[in-house]
């Protein structure tokens, strides 16, 4: 069913034996994880921001729709848009817009696409945190008058690209191999390939997570994947302590493992996997490359 043809009928349902006359407002988005395009409806809730990867918020394109409950065979028109990677919907209730002050001056709309604006380029979590920060911050400890519900999402895969976020917690590893494991599946990458990107991933990921922190705050690292005819690049970001990998000499395999000095075995291990390793440090952060040859015809 099309989201018009949900809301439409969900309110038939809600219709039935409403003798409260209660209602409910929604908004309603299907996104193909694909191709990003987000088919929706609204029945009668705030229109979410649009925010892309330019910077660029505003609201997205109204579709009309009355609230759910208030009427029974209310149409709901349908429409769509295309996220492009990194950008994305920043859905809320009005208790976000209308959180007032001390005085009883509402937070509104106009300030809502100020913060959106100026903070667009985060991620889901930190915009959500961002705003509700600056509600506590205009509002001065007067008292909430409404529910606060926020839900942020950005598209980080477009065609033969994708953006991979985890935090600095082994946990988030068994992530980065199911999203792989995708990857090579929507485009047909040879098992073997498959493999050994995760092994070399998980092998530079742990040490990352492992040893490249000197606090034990929570750090954020990125992997962006390209897939070309010819290769698979991968490149990996993160902002711990400098560390170039490359410079490790190869171990002696020839030695008895007692004899062998501690660390090498791993980075020799992505060496071997992979064609082409390079390693930069920029702005404060190491950035390590990875490039996998490839015949996909």
């Amino acid at each position: 069913m099309t989201p018009g043809e949900i809301l439409f009928s969900v309110n038939n349902e809600l219709c039935r034996d409403n003798d409260s006359g209660m209602f409910v407002t929604a908004f309603l988005g299907i996104l193909n994880v694909r191709t990003g395009e987000v088919r929706y409806s609204n029945g009668g809730h705030n229109p979410p921001y649009l925010f892309r990867s330019t910077g660029v918020v505003e609201l997205l394109k109204k579709t009309g729709g009355t609230a759910l409950g208030v009427m029974e065979n209310i149409p709901y028109v349908r429409n769509k848009i295309v996220l492009k990677a990194g950008d994305g919907l920043f859905l809320y209730t009005d208790g976000v817009t209308e959180a007032m002050d001390t005085g009883g001056n509402l937070f509104a709309e106009q300030r809502l696409e100020e913060v959106l604006r100026r903070i667009s380029g985060a991620s889901p979590e930190e915009m959500s945190r961002g705003v509700l920060a600056e509600i506590e911050k205009y509002a001065q400890g007067a008292e909430q008058s409404d529910d606060i519900t926020i839900m942020a999402l950005k598209y980080m895969f477009s065609g033969q690209k994708m953006s991979l976020e985890i935090k600095n917690d082994l946990a988030q590893l068994e992530r980065v191999a199911q999203a792989v494991e995708e990857f090579g599946e929507l485009h047909h990458l040879p098992p073997k390939t498959v493999f050994e990107v995760n092994l070399s991933l998980e092998e530079i990921l742990t040490n990352v997570i492992s040893y490249g922190y000197s606090d034990d705050n929570e750090h954020l690292i990125m992997a962006r994947f390209s897939l070309s005819e010819k290769e698979l690049e991968i490149e990996i970001t993160d902002d711990g302590r400098p560390f170039d990998p490359l410079e490790l000499p190869p171990p002696d395999l020839e030695k008895p493992l007692a004899e062998r000095p501690v660390g090498g075995l791993g980075i020799h291990l992505v060496r071997n996997l992979m064609d082409e390793l390079d390693y930069q440090r920029r702005q404060d952060k190491n950035i390590l490359v990875l490039k996998k040859l490839l015949n996909l015809k």
